[in-house]
C-alpha cells in the first residue's frame, strides 16, 4: 500500500465534518473559509460520509500497527473510534466528536512519521 494512501481517509473524515454546518459549527468556520459552506444542502451525506471515513481511518491505524508495532498509536486510535462513534450515535456531544477527529488525526501524522522513520533507517543501513 502507498505511505499516503492511508491517510486519506483522516482528512476526509475532517473535510467532511467541515461541511456539515449544524452539527459541527467549529469545523464550519474553516470549511467556509475553503468554500464549504456551499456544501450545507449535502449535510445528511456529508454525516454518512464522515463516519464511513472515520471507520476507515481506525481500520487503516490497525493496518499501520501490524506493520510497525506501535501499541500507543493504535491505542489512540482505537480509543478515538469509540469516542467518536459512542459520541455519535449513543450521547451527541460535539466536543467528544472533535476530540475524536484529533485523535485520529494525530494517529495518522504520528503513523507517518513513524513509517518514514523505519523506511530511513532500512536505507541506511543497507
Amino acid at each position: 500500500m502507498k505511505p499516503y494512501i492511508e491517510k486519506i481517509p483522516s482528512i476526509g473524515a475532517i473535510i467532511a465534518a467541515a461541511g456539515c454546518p449544524i452539527c459541527f459549527p467549529a469545523l464550519a468556520a474553516i470549511g467556509s473559509v475553503f468554500g464549504l459552506g456551499s456544501l450545507a444542502a449535502y449535510e445528511s451525506q456529508f454525516l454518512i460520509i464522515t463516519q464511513i471515513f472515520f471507520v476507515l481511518s481506525v481500520l487503516f491505524a490497525v493496518i499501520s500497527f501490524r506493520r510497525s508495532g506501535h501499541k500507543l498509536s493504535l491505542s489512540i486510535a482505537l480509543i478515538s473510534g469509540a469516542l467518536f462513534f459512542g459520541s455519535w450515535h449513543l450521547y451527541f456531544n460535539q466536543a467528544l466528536i472533535y476530540i475524536a477527529l484529533a485523535g485520529i488525526f494525530v494517529t495518522a501524522i504520528w503513523n507517518t512519521v513513524l513509517e518514514k522513520r523505519a523506511r530511513e533507517f532500512i536505507k541506511q543501513h543497507d
